[in-house]
C-alpha cells in the first residue's frame, strides 16, 4: 500500500545470476503454462503435503542451490493451505522502504533480503512487511539471460511459488503484505504511440497478468494488492507520444484523463470481484511541472491512494530561499492531493513513497551528496510539518525510502516522526 516502487533497488535481474529454472520442478506444457508434476499423492486426487519443505528449509535450499531449486505450484498449494488468517490492517501504516542496493553479490540473495527487511522493520518499529515480488527468484531465464517483462506465464507461477514462502513467513510474524510486482529498476515498461496500441496492451496483456496476480493474493490471504507495475503517472507519462503537451500526436488533457479512467476502470473492474481485502494504487504526479490538471484523474475503485513526494528546487537560492522552495513544493502537492481525495471520499490516502535525492536540488547549489547533506534533514523537517497539517481525509501514514537517506540527523527525525504514527 504505501509505496512499494520501482526506486527500490532490490538486486534482481542480473544477467550473471545462474538459471532460475528448478530442476526437476514444474514444467511449462505447449501453451506456457506451468504443469504440476510433484507431490500427487497416490491417485486419489488428493495433493499429499506431507513431505513440503518449511519456508525456512526451502528458504536455505533456495539459496543453496543458486535458485535452480524452487518449490513446485504443489508446494504453493501445500504452503496456501496453512496461510493465517487476513490479519487487521493498522490505522496508521508506517514502514522504511527497503533496498538491496548495499547487499553486493548474489550468493544467498533471498535470506539476505529477508534479514535486511527484519533489520529495518525492528530499527523503525514499521508495522507492515517490505515485501516486494520482483524481489524473489526466478530472476534469470535458463540461459542465464535477465527475465524480461511482463513475465512469460511460467516464470510468473515459478515466483508465485516462492512468493508463498515469503508472505506465509512475513505474515506469520504479524506484518501485513500488500502484495504488489513492480518492474525491476533495470527494465522499461512498455511504451505505445497511439491509444489504440496502449489499450490493446493494458487491456489482453497487462489485466489478464493483475488477475492472476489477483487470485493468487486472494489465495494467500494478504491483507493488500496493488495491479501496478509503476507509479501510475509514472506508466502514462512514458507514453511520451500520447501523454504530452506538445506535437501532432499529444492527447488533448481531457483526452489524457479519459484514457486514463478508461483503463483503470477496466483494471479494477476486473480485480476487484477476485480480491476482498484492500486495494491500493500507487500515484506519482509533480503538479507543479506536468500541469493541475492531473488532479482530475479517477482513481474510483481503489481503496487507498498512495502518492509520493520528492522534493526539489527550481532556482538558486539569491532568487527564492530554500525554505521557500522547498514549501512550495510541498504545498503544490499537498494542494492537489487534496482535490483528488474530495473527490474520492471512499478511499484512503497515504505517502507510499517519500525520498530526497541531491538530482533534485542542483538548480539551488547542492547536486552532490556532500552539499545536499547539509540541508536534507531540513528537506524532511518540512516536509514532515506540511503532512501534520493535512488534516484532511483519511490518512493511512508514510514510508521513507532508506536507500536515499544519507544523514544521522535525518534518519533520527524520520525514525522519531514513525515513533508518533
Amino acid at each position: 500500500m504505501l509505496r512499494l516502487n520501482r526506486s527500490i533497488l532490490l538486486v534482481f535481474g542480473l544477467a550473471s545470476l545462474i538459471a532460475a529454472c528448478g530442476k526437476g520442478k514444474d514444467k511449462p506444457d505447449k501453451n506456457d503454462n506451468p504443469t504440476n508434476s510433484a507431490g500427487q499423492g497416490t491417485g486419489s486426487g488428493q495433493v499429499d503435503c506431507a513431505s513440503t519443505l518449511s519456508a525456512e528449509e526451502w528458504i536455505k535450499k533456495i539459496d543453496s542451490s543458486h535458485y535452480t531449486e524452487l518449490p513446485s505450484e504443489t508446494d504453493r498449494n501445500c504452503v496456501a493451505a496453512k496461510a493465517p488468517s487476513r490479519l487487521a490492517i493498522p490505522k496508521t501504516l508506517k514502514r522504511i522502504n527497503g533496498s538491496s542496493d548495499s547487499i553486493t553479490g548474489h550468493d544467498n540473495l533471498v535470506s539476505r533480503n529477508l534479514a535486511l527487511w527484519d533489520q529495518l522493520t525492528d530499527k523503525y518499529q514499521s508495522n507492515f512487511s517490505n515485501f516486494i515480488f520482483s524481489a524473489l527468484p526466478p530472476y534469470a531465464d535458463e540461459s542465464g539471460k535477465d527475465l524480461s517483462y511482463p513475465l512469460a506465464a511460467k516464470y510468473l507461477e515459478q515466483k508465485f511459488n516462492v512468493a508463498s514462502l515469503i508472505l506465509n513467513r512475513e505474515r506469520g510474524r504479524g506484518r501485513p503484505v500488500f502484495f504488489v510486482q513492480f518492474y525491476p529498476p533495470t527494465q522499461n515498461f512498455p511504451r505505445y504511440t497511439t491509444a489504440a496500441e496502449l489499450k490493446d496492451f493494458i487491456n489482453n496483456t497487462y489485466i489478464p497478468e493483475k488477475v492472476k496476480e489477483a487470485k493468487f493474493a486472494e489465495l494467500m490471504k494478504v491483507e493488500g494488492y496493488s495491479p501496478f507495475m509503476a507509479e501510475w503517472e509514472v506508466i502514462l507519462n512514458g507514453q511520451t507520444s500520447l501523454f504530452c503537451s506538445s506535437g501532432s500526436t499529444c492527447l488533448s488533457q481531457s483526452d489524457q484523463i479519459a484514457l486514463s479512467k478508461e483503463l483503470l476502470t477496466n483494471m479494477i473492474g476486473a480485480i476487484r470481484p477476485l480480491f476482498t481485502g484492500m486495494i491500493n494504487i500507487e500515484s506519482s504526479q509533480t503538479y507543479s511541472v506536468s500541469g493541475e490538471f492531473w488532479n482530475q484523474v479517477d482513481f474510483t475503485g481503489f481503496d487507498n491512494i498512495s502518492f509520493t513526494l520528492n522534493p526539489k528546487c527550481y532556482k538558486p537560492t539569491d532568487t527564492a530561499s530554500l525554505d521557500d522552495q522547498i514549501r512550495s513544493y510541498y504545498s503544490s502537492q499537498l494542494k492537489n492531493f487534496k482535490a483528488i481525495m474530495e473527490r474520492h471520499p471512499k478511499a484512503s490516502w497515504s505517502i507510499g513513497e517519500f525520498f530526497a535525492r541531491p538530482t533534485g536540488f542542483g538548480p539551488c547549489g547542492y547536486s552532490t551528496n556532500e552539499s545536499f547533506s547539509q540541508i536534507e534533514d531540513r528537506v524532511y523537517e518540512l516536509g514532515i510539518e506540511a503532512l501534520k497539517a493535512a488534516t484532511w481525509g483519511t490518512f493511512r501514514g508514510v514510508s521513507f525510502d532508506n536507500i536515499y537517506i544519507l544523514t544521522d540527523a535525518a534518519r533520527t527525525r524520520i525514525a522519531a516522526y514513525l515513533a508518533t504514527q
